[in-house]
């Protein structure tokens, strides 16, 4: 039950994670084309477009991203070749029939700059809010579930234990600045901008 506990408590940090992204994108007017909820397995994820947003979801309870049009050179991926279903995905919305010759059409969707709502004509500290929202979300849910379960207000179960665990260690580990993290794309977006 405790592993239960675990992965649905995963699944709403993460959840929770991107949905913040989202909100302070749109807050931003930076565009947002697709947001992904857990992992696909074998490539299988459920699609839902709503507009021009793809929401996916996945089978396998970890992880999820978000994807921005019109994302800076310096913030891309240091591997295309492994983000190529997500944005072939993002920018087509298609089925799970996928050639290369989509790769150029994909990459030019997501990464024109100089389209209205793209997050390289959002200001600076716009671009760094949108990064840094699924941090602080997480951070937020984490203090917010402690101050519960130490004032008594919510009973110290496994559920809320994992809940207030899950929060804390994304938050944690979406800071640490490995690639393709947010604590990564922060720093980043930040010496980017003052090199230039």
């Amino acid at each position: 039950m405790v592993v239960l506990y675990l992965l649905l408590s995963n699944v709403l940090a993460s959840l929770l994670h991107e949905a913040a992204h989202l909100l302070v994108a749109t807050i931003c007017g930076v565009r947002v084309a697709a947001v992904g909820l857990m992992e696909p397995l074998f490539g299988l994820d459920l699609r839902i477009p709503l507009g021009r947003l793809t929401i996916h979801i996945g089978l396998l309870p970890f992880g999820g991203f978000t994807r921005l049009v019109g994302m800076p050179a310096h913030l891309r991926p240091a591997n295309p070749a492994a983000d190529t279903l997500n944005r072939l995905t993002a920018a087509t919305g298609d089925s799970m029939e996928w050639t290369m010759e989509l790769t150029d059409v994909a990459t030019k969707v997501l990464d024109d700059t100089n389209q209205p709502g793209s997050l390289a004509e959002a200001p600076l500290r716009a671009q760094q809010a949108i990064i840094a929202a699924g941090i602080v979300a997480n951070a937020l849910a984490a203090a917010v579930v402690a101050a519960l379960l130490l004032s008594g207000l919510l009973p110290a179960n496994p559920f809320w234990l994992a809940l207030f665990a899950m929060n804390l260690v994304d938050a944690i580990w979406n800071a640490i600045p490995l690639p393709g993290h947010d604590g990564d794309l922060l720093i980043r977006n930040h010496v980017h901008n003052r090199t230039r």
